[in-house]
């Protein structure tokens, strides 16, 4: 993959940890009929090293930042039709 592909994922603490990061959301999406909704970021690559860094507990957030960023996630899934 390269950094021009996207990242999408559903995950509620992974997009709040992405968002976190400054990643780039483009957009969010309702799947099907369910109510999940798919978050699409910029750059895979970016956000696959993220995760990884995120799953391997080499990462360090400030808890205020990432209170931030579930509270825009909420406001985002909540205003997907």
């Amino acid at each position: 993959m390269n950094e021009n592909e996207t990242y999408q994922t559903s995950d509620f603490l992974e997009i709040a940890y992405l968002i976190t990061n400054d990643s780039r959301i483009l957009g969010a999406r309702r799947e099907g009929n369910s109510d999940r909704v798919l978050f699409t970021f910029a750059n895979w690559v970016s956000c696959e090293k993220q995760i990884n860094s995120l799953l391997l507990g080499d990462d360090n957030v400030s808890a205020s930042r990432f209170l931030g960023a579930i509270k825009k996630a909420r406001k985002i899934i909540h205003s997907v039709p």
